[in-house]
């Protein structure tokens, strides 16, 4: 899956967390450091042209301590994603269970049911995806963890919907969001790797990195059934794995 290239990256005077994403819009933050995306984007820069690993560390300690304002000042602007995806997770839930997830995600998606499962994965993240900045590439990561989690079936039935299922779409979901806020962010920095083809390894190789610290936090913040949780638990578990995953890649660089 590609990133957008509609974004060039905020601008270092941007607030660290837009108001449309913020998990607590009743908190203050921090002011921006002025120089909060230089390292960031210098790492970035290398890691595009090198592909070198040290630099790809040096690049995500770079966005979670100063670009995101720290782990838990970064956690924040993934609000709007976490609520996204607890609607995606908790509507395929109740699809399973019988119902039309109208309550989790505002539409009837029983029309979903015996779609391709394209068609399908497109139903649900236009149910779910927020009506702001954040809606494009939250709506391309439910796709895509959709129909990976769904791979080798053709069509979306509810007995596909399983805790494995479950599971897969959430950890899929989280871990392609944060990827695509990292290298979003990085703006033109990603412009160093010396040919298209270079380019594309450097993102895949990042892509896996950030899925597995994803898998790892998630896996931790889980203690039951995802089947079983509240939509608003579903929400939490990913906040948490966003900040602690945040907090490794600070302490990483250290």
């Amino acid at each position: 899956m590609g990133t957008s290239t509609d974004s060039r990256g905020a601008r270092p005077s941007s607030k660290l967390v837009p108001d449309h994403a913020d998990a607590t819009p009743q908190a203050k933050q921090p002011e921006p450091e002025p120089s909060r995306f230089r390292q960031f984007r210098t790492s970035m820069r290398k890691y595009a042209a090198s592909g070198d690993s040290e630099h790809r560390s040096r690049a995500l300690g770079g966005y979670a301590r100063s670009a995101a304002g720290g782990a838990a000042t970064g956690a924040r602007k993934f609000g709007a994603v976490a609520r996204s995806g607890a609607a995606a997770v908790a509507g395929l839930s109740n699809l399973a269970e019988g119902g039309t997830a109208t309550e989790e995600t505002g539409s009837d998606l029983s029309g979903a049911i015996g779609a391709d499962v394209d068609v399908a994965a497109q139903l649900i993240a236009e149910a779910i995806a927020p009506h702001s900045e954040s809606r494009d590439y939250v709506r391309n990561a439910i796709i895509e963890a959709v129909c990976t989690a769904l791979e080798g079936e053709d069509t979306f039935e509810t007995s596909h919907i399983t805790e494995e299922m479950l599971s897969d779409v959430l950890h899929l979901y989280l871990a392609e969001a944060v990827f695509q806020e990292v290298w979003i962010q990085a703006g033109d920095a990603t412009d160093g790797a010396e040919t298209s083809e270079h380019l594309q390894t450097r993102e895949n190789d990042m892509r896996e990195v950030v899925k597995a610290a994803i898998d790892d936090a998630l896996d931790s913040a889980i203690t039951g059934q995802i089947s079983q949780m509240t939509q608003k638990g579903i929400e939490k578990v990913q906040l948490q794995a966003v900040k602690v995953t945040l907090e490794h890649w600070e302490e990483a660089d250290d």
